[in-house]
Protein backbone atom coordinates (compact mmCIF):
# COMPACT_ATOMS: atom_id res chain seq x y z
CA UNK A 1 0.00 0.00 0.00
CA UNK A 2 1.00 3.13 -0.76
CA UNK A 3 0.81 5.93 1.87
CA UNK A 4 1.06 9.66 0.61
CA UNK A 5 3.83 11.65 3.05
CA UNK A 6 2.60 14.55 5.01
CA UNK A 7 2.94 17.76 3.44
CA UNK A 8 4.14 16.34 0.18
CA UNK A 9 1.92 17.72 -1.92
CA UNK A 10 1.42 21.13 0.00
CA UNK A 11 -1.70 23.27 -0.38
CA UNK A 12 -1.36 26.51 -2.36
CA UNK A 13 -1.53 29.61 -0.04
CA UNK A 14 -3.75 32.41 -1.33
CA UNK A 15 -2.85 36.19 -0.44
CA UNK A 16 -4.21 36.20 3.05
CA UNK A 17 -3.08 32.92 3.87
CA UNK A 18 -6.07 30.30 3.45
CA UNK A 19 -5.66 27.92 1.01
CA UNK A 20 -8.88 26.96 -1.20
CA UNK A 21 -10.46 24.24 0.30
CA UNK A 22 -11.58 26.09 3.17
CA UNK A 23 -11.75 29.37 1.88
CA UNK A 24 -15.85 29.31 0.94
CA UNK A 25 -16.20 27.81 4.79
CA UNK A 26 -14.62 30.58 6.20
CA UNK A 27 -16.25 33.00 4.52
CA UNK A 28 -19.79 31.80 5.41
CA UNK A 29 -20.86 34.57 8.09
CA UNK A 30 -19.06 37.31 5.65
CA UNK A 31 -21.88 36.22 3.05
CA UNK A 32 -24.85 37.50 5.30
CA UNK A 33 -23.45 40.67 6.16
CA UNK A 34 -24.18 43.46 3.68
CA UNK A 35 -20.94 44.76 2.39
CA UNK A 36 -20.86 47.87 4.54
CA UNK A 37 -20.26 45.67 7.76
CA UNK A 38 -17.52 43.71 6.47
CA UNK A 39 -14.04 44.18 8.31
CA UNK A 40 -10.45 44.84 6.34
CA UNK A 41 -9.71 41.10 6.60
CA UNK A 42 -13.43 39.86 5.86
CA UNK A 43 -13.36 41.91 2.48
CA UNK A 44 -9.91 40.90 1.58
CA UNK A 45 -11.53 37.58 1.75
CA UNK A 46 -14.68 38.04 0.17
CA UNK A 47 -12.16 40.05 -2.72
CA UNK A 48 -10.47 36.26 -2.98
CA UNK A 49 -13.44 34.24 -2.62
CA UNK A 50 -14.99 36.13 -5.33
CA UNK A 51 -11.92 35.82 -7.46
CA UNK A 52 -12.39 32.25 -7.37
CA UNK A 53 -16.29 31.62 -7.61
CA UNK A 54 -17.64 34.72 -9.29
CA UNK A 55 -20.99 33.02 -9.66
CA UNK A 56 -21.18 33.26 -5.50
CA UNK A 57 -20.16 36.72 -6.00
CA UNK A 58 -23.16 37.09 -8.45
CA UNK A 59 -25.87 35.37 -6.18
CA UNK A 60 -24.27 37.13 -2.98
CA UNK A 61 -25.54 40.11 -4.68
CA UNK A 62 -29.00 38.96 -6.00
CA UNK A 63 -29.52 38.20 -2.48
CA UNK A 64 -28.12 40.90 -0.90
CA UNK A 65 -30.48 43.00 -2.83
CA UNK A 66 -33.61 41.53 -2.56
CA UNK A 67 -32.74 41.50 1.53
CA UNK A 68 -32.29 45.45 1.13
CA UNK A 69 -36.14 45.49 -0.47
CA UNK A 70 -37.51 43.68 2.20
CA UNK A 71 -36.01 45.56 4.92
CA UNK A 72 -35.75 48.78 3.74
CA UNK A 73 -38.65 49.28 1.41
CA UNK A 74 -42.09 50.27 3.20
CA UNK A 75 -44.29 50.91 0.25
CA UNK A 76 -46.00 48.47 -2.07
CA UNK A 77 -45.69 50.28 -5.07
CA UNK A 78 -41.80 51.14 -4.42
CA UNK A 79 -41.43 47.52 -3.57
CA UNK A 80 -43.66 45.87 -6.44
CA UNK A 81 -41.08 48.18 -8.87
CA UNK A 82 -38.18 46.69 -6.91
CA UNK A 83 -39.08 43.26 -7.15
CA UNK A 84 -40.05 43.61 -10.53
CA UNK A 85 -36.13 45.12 -11.36
CA UNK A 86 -34.36 42.29 -8.82
CA UNK A 87 -37.10 39.69 -10.72
CA UNK A 88 -35.37 40.56 -14.40
CA UNK A 89 -31.76 40.72 -13.08
CA UNK A 90 -32.11 37.44 -11.65
CA UNK A 91 -34.08 35.81 -14.16
CA UNK A 92 -31.10 33.48 -15.41
CA UNK A 93 -29.34 33.05 -12.49
CA UNK A 94 -32.61 31.53 -10.32
CA UNK A 95 -34.80 30.76 -12.91
CA UNK A 96 -37.15 28.36 -10.49
CA UNK A 97 -37.04 30.82 -7.12
CA UNK A 98 -38.18 33.33 -9.54
CA UNK A 99 -40.91 31.61 -11.18
CA UNK A 100 -42.11 30.95 -7.18
CA UNK A 101 -41.94 34.09 -6.56
CA UNK A 102 -43.82 35.46 -9.63
CA UNK A 103 -46.37 32.84 -8.41
CA UNK A 104 -47.00 34.67 -5.11
CA UNK A 105 -46.43 38.29 -6.16
CA UNK A 106 -49.58 39.73 -4.37
CA UNK A 107 -48.62 37.20 -1.10
CA UNK A 108 -45.41 38.66 -0.93
CA UNK A 109 -46.54 42.40 -1.39
CA UNK A 110 -48.68 41.95 1.60
CA UNK A 111 -45.42 41.74 4.04
CA UNK A 112 -45.35 45.58 2.63
CA UNK A 113 -49.07 46.53 3.70
CA UNK A 114 -49.45 45.20 6.92
CA UNK A 115 -45.85 43.54 7.40
CA UNK A 116 -47.54 40.01 8.25
CA UNK A 117 -45.91 36.69 6.26
CA UNK A 118 -47.89 33.91 6.02
CA UNK A 119 -46.31 31.44 7.63
CA UNK A 120 -49.04 31.34 10.58
CA UNK A 121 -51.54 30.45 8.02
CA UNK A 122 -49.20 27.58 6.57
CA UNK A 123 -48.78 26.28 9.98
CA UNK A 124 -52.41 26.03 10.51
CA UNK A 125 -52.82 23.90 6.89
CA UNK A 126 -49.61 21.73 7.87
CA UNK A 127 -51.09 20.67 11.82
CA UNK A 128 -53.81 19.85 9.85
Amino acid sequence: MFQRERGKYPSKLLTNGDTPKPLPARSGYLLFQSRDQWKEKQKQRASILFELYPDLEKTYNLTHKLSMTFSHTEDTKVAYTKLARWFNDCFDNFSKISNIIFSHYSDILNFFENKSTIALQENHLMSK
